[in-house]
């Protein structure tokens, strides 16, 4: 934590991720650790979310099956 420049940094041993988050004079670790797993969380839901979408626009692209042109 450096907490003169108001940035909390988090180094994952596992997975070698790195991540930094603004941080104030009340700031723990425990709260860059939070932000961290809220920042994965809203990055797996916007990948979610752009695979429904893909899945739809795929869905709607599939052509008919007798092939004609619907023209």
């Amino acid at each position: 934590m450096e907490k003169k420049a108001g940035v909390g940094l988090l180094h994952c041993k596992i997975c070698g991720q790195n991540f930094q988050t603004p941080i104030n004079s009340l700031s723990q670790p425990v709260d860059i650790y939070s932000d961290w797993v809220d920042a994965c969380e809203a990055v797996a839901e916007d990948a979610e979310a752009q695979t429904k979408l893909d899945e739809e626009f795929v869905e709607k692209d599939v052509p008919d099956a007798d092939e004609d042109d619907d023209y």
